[in-house]
């Protein structure tokens, strides 16, 4: 007789559960693991504690659901399933995103090991990025080029016990070294009290990346044995997470009890170890450490691997089933060569952003919140609605499935927007300098990083975000007009154009502000040239921003019309309440950088009707109007006048200008070229994003000529009744209305101006005026000044209820002649005070010449375009 062997399987097996949990959880715990007690020591262990457990939960959840898309439509990517269930373009979308927050995460490895490469050979910033470009080179490269994600499962063990080295040695510290100091029972449970609505979205921000392997889960869920199923990766997804909250929450509560709470924190476990580096077990466990993250590169080498493969594949016409039958070089597949070829250029990327970010604090704050939250809490519940909205029979918006993936999906939005403006900056200079700087390292007592918060007022991204909502407004919601005349091609490019030639021009606005000290159109023309010049150019801008400001209250009127059906007389009503009741008190505010949060929401609002209107697109497809010539081109019956009338609307779209001297005043600590450069890079870029996608998005899904209406929405009205896109027009009116302020400003200077020059007072007169009724004569005419703008705002948007045509106006009449023209001759006019030294053949002069030519020839062509529809010819 012979007995049957039992058929035994290794519980570590590829595929097996404990092995796939393994590899997840790696995923995730490394570069987070450094920097979580900085986030602890400043708001509490209880706050911490509590996002860990929610942010674990959430990611079980987020798990299931992506395994869930992944196994009923058979597709392992991230692009392939959103293809699948939406369209190539959000498959490129979501792509881009994943790819962004992987490379962040390989880069936070590099940087942890130049951190341990300089904490235990004390050098400088030079050797440091050598070692760095080293590894990458020697190590990352090698690893970035396996084919699979379960490889790693032994090196993925490894390396957990490796960081569980490290945890052993924190709690050695402590020991040897008792409690800190600064740690009272309060302090420990509550944080110190200093703690902001930024500290406190930061936390969350890296409670995000903390648990963040979801770029993983689609190939992990494919490797599962026997099969891909539900129940086998919910028990992957809470073995992972357990093992994860386990490490954070023992590495936050010993190390805020061994280095201390607030500012006695540093940027990561390796910086805070620095004083007994020369212990044989620390430098043990910050070797393990350099092993822990480099061994695991892999994992977040393969999902940009995926992406450029489809990328590839796309622009080859192949599918992923078709590497067999593809063409062979030196024995290897063309599809293999150029997945080599993607994964060195990615290792390159990382090694060059490890090199010039060296602050791992910072670099974990904005990824968490820019990609992770999109990934990890947008993706999946869109995907599970997407799924059920396939059976229309029995698909229902109140299904208890559907309204949790609702509010899933409206959680990772307010993650996305929120935390996302709220990550903290950190002093490169200052941090650099403490993780290099050799006279430090010989102390032994490294300098504590100098941090601010990055959304205070008058700093860059602040200020960015202020200048691209001053942009980003009723422009965005035509823009797919003109695309869809005259092509995406020609749009885009002058999309491009337009970016490159704003942000010149606002640089030379600043310059002409930082050189005369004065901070309003007005004030710089009078220093310059004549005040007959400066009421001029201020009238001109008052016409641009009393325009603009219209454009919002058409704005309102549409979505109110839409929402509710409204006639002609109700809409107008509506205008009117709406115009006392929220743009007179909103005008009277006396300085620009307050609105900076409300700035920062509204941009989120908008991004919510591009997802809405890609949405639209995913839905019920690409219309029928589109063909790739059309959609490249045009239809082909656009004129010379339909040409102009795109630029005009580009030249709105960016014009931002009008609030650049004010804003070049308020940046801190004092204004700067560089400042406003970076602010001017910064907020056009947003813009460029925004209208691209919008362009795009808005011809695959609307049509082409005369299949557009006059904004998005208008086009959105058919779908009026779905909850997610009344949602999103009533973030829009919230959007348009919140940054009213911005437009307003301009035109109470200058009027303001006019109030000085008739009362023969200067701009810094007000303190000596006379006080009626506890403020002064000059505020009572602001206010008065405020108010009568907005009653002229109100009666523009009621008479001119066509938002194109207003916009096409504006642009050429009053925005080309302050983006420009005013700019140029600024800087000429500044130039030409020094008589020795000035030149008419000098670069700067040429090209302010040339600018200013550029801006003549589009303030006359396109005035006399945009005039010509609204008269009928």
């Amino acid at each position: 007789m012979q007995s049957t062997k039992f058929q035994r399987q290794s519980s570590f097996r590829r595929g097996g559960v404990i092995p796939t949990a393994i590899c997840l959880s790696k995923a995730t715990i490394s570069v987070g693991v450094l920097s979580m007690s900085v986030h602890a020591a400043e708001v509490g262990a209880l706050y911490q504690l509590a996002c860990l457990m929610l942010g674990g939960v959430l990611t079980v959840l987020s798990i299931r659901m992506i395994s869930v898309a992944s196994i009923e439509t058979k597709k392992w990517s991230f692009e392939d399933v959103c293809e699948e269930l939406f369209h190539p373009v959000m498959a490129i979308v979501t792509g881009f995103m994943n790819a962004c927050v992987c490379l962040g995460s390989a880069a936070g490895y590099l940087i942890v090991c130049g951190q341990v490469f300089v904490v235990v050979f004390p050098t400088d910033d030079a050797t440091r990025n050598l070692f760095v470009v080293s590894v990458g080179i020697f190590v990352c490269c090698p690893m970035a080029l396996a084919r699979h994600v379960g490889f790693t499962r032994h090196l993925a063990a490894m390396t957990v016990g490796a960081l569980i080295l490290l945890v052993i040695v924190v709690a050695w510290y402590m020991g040897e070294h008792r409690i800190d100091e600064s740690v009272t029972t309060e302090s420990f449970l509550l944080g110190p009290g200093e703690a902001t609505f930024v500290a406190y979205m930061n936390s969350i921000n890296n409670m995000i990346f903390a648990y963040n392997n979801q770029f993983n889960v689609p190939q992990l869920t494919r490797e599962l044995t026997h099969e891909p199923s539900r129940d086998g990766m919910t028990k992957v997804a809470i073995l992972s997470t357990s093992v994860t909250f386990l490490l954070y929450a023992l590495v936050f509560l010993l190390s805020v009890l061994a280095f201390g709470v607030a500012e006695n924190q540093k940027d990561s476990l390796i910086l805070d170890l620095m004083p007994v580096r020369e212990e044989i077990h620390v430098r043990i466990s910050l070797m393990a450490v350099m092993f822990s993250v480099l061994t695991c590169f892999q994992l977040h080498i393969y999902p940009i691997q995926q992406f450029l493969a489809y990328l590839v594949r796309k622009a080859r016409g192949c599918s992923s089933d078709d590497e067999k039958a593809d063409v062979v070089y030196f024995g290897r597949s063309l599809t293999r060569w150029y997945d080599i070829f993607c994964a060195l250029g990615s290792v390159c990327l990382v090694v060059l952003i490890a090199v010039v970010i060296t602050s791992l604090r910072a670099m974990l704050d904005f990824i968490g919140a820019f990609g992770a939250a999109y990934i990890s809490f947008m993706v999946p519940p869109m995907w599970i609605i997407a799924l059920r909205r396939k059976d229309e029979q029995n698909f229902s918006w109140f299904n208890k499935e559907i309204l949790w993936s609702v509010s899933f999906l409206a959680l990772g939005l307010f993650l996305f927007v929120f935390g996302t403006y709220s990550a903290e900056a950190v002093d490169l200079e200052t941090a650099v300098s403490e993780v290099s700087t050799t006279d430090s390292l010989a102390k032994m007592q490294p300098t504590k990083l100098q941090r601010q918060s990055s959304f205070r007022r008058g700093g860059v991204i602040p200020t960015a975000i202020c200048l691209s909502k001053a942009a980003i407004g009723a422009g965005v919601l035509s823009v797919s007009v003109h695309a869809a005349e005259v092509g995406a091609l020609y749009q885009l490019a002058c999309l491009m154009l337009g970016g490159m030639l704003t942000v010149l021009s606002i640089r030379m606005i600043s310059v002409a502000s930082i050189e005369t000290k004065k901070w309003s159109f007005e004030d710089v023309c009078e220093e310059l040239f004549h005040p007959v010049m400066s009421i001029f150019t201020g009238f001109m801008n008052a016409c641009v921003c009393l325009g603009s400001a219209a454009g919002y209250l058409i704005v309102c009127g549409q979505v109110f019309v839409v929402i509710f059906q409204a006639d002609n007389a109700t809409r107008n009503l509506f205008v009117v309440l709406v115009g006392i009741f929220v743009c007179c008190p909103m005008a009277l505010a006396r300085h620009v950088g307050f609105m900076r949060h409300l700035a920062a929401l509204s941009v989120g609002a908008l991004i919510l009707l591009v997802i809405v209107v890609a949405w639209y697109m995913g839905d019920r497809g690409i219309d029928e109007s589109v063909t790739t010539e059309n959609f490249l081109l045009g239809p082909g019956g656009a004129t010379f006048i339909t040409y102009m009338n795109s630029i005009n609307n580009m030249i709105f779209a960016y014009n931002n200008q009008f609030n650049v001297p004010q804003l070049t005043g308020e940046l801190t600590p004092e204004p700067s070229r560089n400042g406003m450069t970076k602010v001017a890079l910064l907020s056009t870029s947003i813009s460029f994003l925004l209208y691209a996608s919008v362009s795009i998005l808005g011809v695959l899904a609307f049509g082409v000529a005369e299949n557009q209406k006059d904004s998005l929405i208008l086009d959105l009205m058919p779908v009026r009744k779905e909850i997610h896109v009344l949602i999103s027009l009533i973030a829009v009116m919230f959007s348009v209305l919140t940054c009213f302020q911005f437009h307003i400003y301009p035109v109470r200077q200058f009027l303001a101006y006019l109030v000085r020059k008739a009362r023969g007072r200067s701009s810094d007169d007000e303190k000596t005026d006379v006080v009626y009724f506890g403020r002064s004569l000059t505020r009572w005419y602001d206010i008065f000044c405020a108010l009568g703008s907005v009653c002229l705002v109100v009666l523009i948007a009621v008479v001119i209820t066509s938002l194109r045509a207003m916009l096409d106006f504006i642009g050429a009449f009053g925005a080309a002649y302050i983006s420009f023209m005013v700019p140029p001759m600024w800087i000429i006019a500044l130039r030409r005070k020094d008589e020795k030294n000035f030149s008419w053949f000098s670069r700067e002069i040429l090209f302010s010449v040339s600018f200013l030519a550029l801006g003549l020839f589009l303030f006359v062509f396109g005035t006399y375009s945009a005039i010509l529809p609204i008269l009928g010819l």
